[in-house]
């Protein structure tokens, strides 16, 4: 995507926007069949505080950055990600 233009910031906005609303989903569905217990809500919870948290810690660092580090980092990350999930297949 940032080939054809679209600057990192609104990537990570795009995604950002894209996750809240798949997750919102899954919350309402899992919520409305039962699936969703106390304990687990409060799992989320955490969860979801620490990924804002980190969304605000890197904000500057994304703005400092330029697109060609940028893309390294998304490349380097997608790299690792599935040498992981392959090392976790076999």
């Amino acid at each position: 995507m940032l080939s054809y233009g679209l600057e990192k910031e609104n990537l990570v906005g795009t995604k950002a926007i894209n996750s809240f609303i798949m997750q919102l989903t899954k919350l309402i569905s899992y919520g409305t069949f039962g699936a969703l217990s106390m304990p687990i809500l409060h799992h989320g919870i955490m969860l979801g505080l620490g990924a804002t948290t980190g969304v605000f810690l890197a904000r500057k660092h994304l703005i400092n950055i330029d697109v060609l580090e940028f893309k390294r980092y998304t490349l380097l990350i997608m790299f690792i990600s599935g040498v992981f999930m392959l090392y976790k297949a076999f």
